[in-house]
């Protein structure tokens, strides 16, 4: 393998790696917004005036634990490749982590927005 050849797989790798970082880094902010929505849909879960608003804010809050969890599973599982070990390998597993790092910001975006969305309602009745 070319040195020149060599390097581009090495930026590639590189930049994946700051990519799965910088999300990670991203959801972990998203999470404590979502920490903060759960809270505040607890306690308008409390003086919910019939099943159906009790229940759409338990499902929501259910998608937040769901999102959560998905982060903490994730963080667990998570392991730094040896680059210098195998550098192909290395990048198939960046990108891997990071199509699993975006199906989880779409989890959390989902469940920030129903949140917000019934938050919103709850003030307005």
């Amino acid at each position: 393998m070319s040195s020149s050849c060599k390097s581009q797989e090495e930026k590639r790798a590189e930049a994946l790696k700051k990519e799965v970082h910088q999300l990670h880094d991203d959801l972990m902010l998203k999470s404590e917004d979502l920490a903060k929505l759960k809270r505040d849909l607890g306690k308008q879960l409390k003086h919910a005036k019939n099943p159906i608003q009790s229940g759409a804010m338990k499902g929501i809050i259910l998608l937040i634990n769901a999102a959560q969890s998905f982060m903490d599973d994730w963080m667990k599982m998570y392991k730094e490749p040896d680059m210098e070990k195998d550098l192909d390998a290395a990048i198939k597993y960046y990108e891997k982590q990071l199509s699993e790092l975006e199906r989880m910001q779409s989890e959390m975006l989902e469940a920030e927005g129903k949140a917000k969305e019934w938050i919103e309602k709850f003030k307005e009745n």
